[in-house]
């Protein structure tokens, strides 16, 4: 999992887009992903109330309305909107560049800069 952060900056009306690292996942179940998802977000120290959407591409253990991982944080965030991710691409490309050692190098490289 490539989690992003978006958020305005409180200096001027810009918004921040921030990678917060890789996150290796065995457990593809919404409600691990979830668990996942919030984990992260305690160790950065932020707090999830303030949180007012999240975004992921549409397969339906990140997705779904009945029981993917916006609903389950939905139960815990209920202000929170979904949003459907168009850079989920984005996502697929880095897992597979990941795949070939040499690249992965390079970005693990590149994330301690």
């Amino acid at each position: 999992m490539y989690p992003v952060l978006r958020y305005p900056r409180s200096q001027a009306p810009v918004l921040r887009e921030d990678f917060v690292g890789f996150i290796p996942i065995t457990d593809q179940s919404s409600e691990n992903l979830a668990n996942v998802i919030l984990q992260r977000c305690d160790e950065l120290n932020l707090d999830m109330t303030k949180c007012v959407g999240q975004g992921y591409y549409g397969a339906a253990n990140m997705a779904g309305h009945l029981s993917g991982v916006q609903q389950e944080l939905e139960k815990l965030i209920p202000r929170q909107e979904y949003i459907h991710c168009a850079s989920h691409r984005l996502n697929l490309t880095l897992s597979n560049v990941m795949s070939f050692q040499q690249y992965a190098t390079v970005l693990e490289l590149l994330v301690k800069l």
